[in-house]
């Protein structure tokens, strides 16, 4: 099997391609980065795996380019990052060079466009798994397991004040039983939900929006005294 792994800057792309370089059969691997340089310094690094590796100058945003990689794969691992900006476009590149796909996409908006393009894959013949990383992907295995294991399964909280929750994301347990958690709300190309900061008590029982509006919350945390709550906007990376 020929794979085509396009990585990035940070760790996610370099752990994938190990992960990859050790999996067992007969395959290649061709590590693919806008930066020569630093593909091939991977590929070196993994030089005792027991596959063939090379490195390609691999620059996503070049269609020209990018369609050439894939068109001499027979698999693509999309671990670059910016998925909001490049996930769909290698997606289709992909489908239309007859690719199978992988991502480790941690964006559940850019999961939604791409899954948009399932009856292009389909038609084209082309697999596509996305969100197999950590969190989405093994948190999201490990979840439904769970799930199967339960007599029954309850949702606590669907809504707050009569208005539907849109895309809660991260939370935190405080002492006394009880979670903040932020809504990331939904973005469009030419609108986005106004969401908040809540708390809920883990019974079920009483659910309050404390802070609004905040431009797509993302992560929460307490201080160790639990008397200070963080959180960032995703977009503007400004405390909330």
């Amino acid at each position: 099997m020929r794979i085509l792994a396009l990585v990035g800057p940070g760790t996610v792309g370099r752990v994938a391609v190990a992960r990859a370089a050790r999996l067992p059969g007969r395959h290649e691997i061709t590590v693919g980065d806008r930066d020569l340089g630093a593909a091939r310094r991977l590929a070196l690094e993994l030089s005792d795996a027991d596959v063939r590796l090379a490195a390609r100058e691999v620059d996503v945003t070049h269609p020209s380019g990018l369609a050439a990689a894939l068109e001499e794969a027979d698999v693509v691992l999309n671990a670059g990052g910016a998925y909001d900006q490049f996930g769909p476009a290698v997606l289709w590149a992909a489908i239309r060079t007859r690719t199978h796909y992988l991502d480790v996409c941690d964006d559940w908006e850019s999961t939604v466009r791409m899954l948009e393009l399932d009856g292009d894959a389909r038609a084209a013949g082309v697999c596509a798994v996305l969100g197999m990383g950590a969190s989405p992907g093994i948190s999201n295995l490990l979840a439904a397991r769970a799930v199967a294991r339960l007599d029954e399964v309850t949702d606590l909280y669907t809504q707050c004040n009569g208005l539907p929750l849109r895309a809660p994301n991260d939370l935190v347990f405080d002492g006394d039983g009880g979670f903040w958690f932020t809504d990331h709300g939904i973005r469009h190309e030419r609108s986005s939900d106004r969401t908040g900061i809540f708390y809920a008590r883990a019974d079920g029982s009483s659910i309050a929006e404390v802070v609004f509006p905040v431009d797509a919350p993302n992560g929460i945390g307490l201080s160790p005294d639990g008397r200070m709550l963080y959180a960032a906007e995703t977009f503007s990376t400004r405390p909330a």
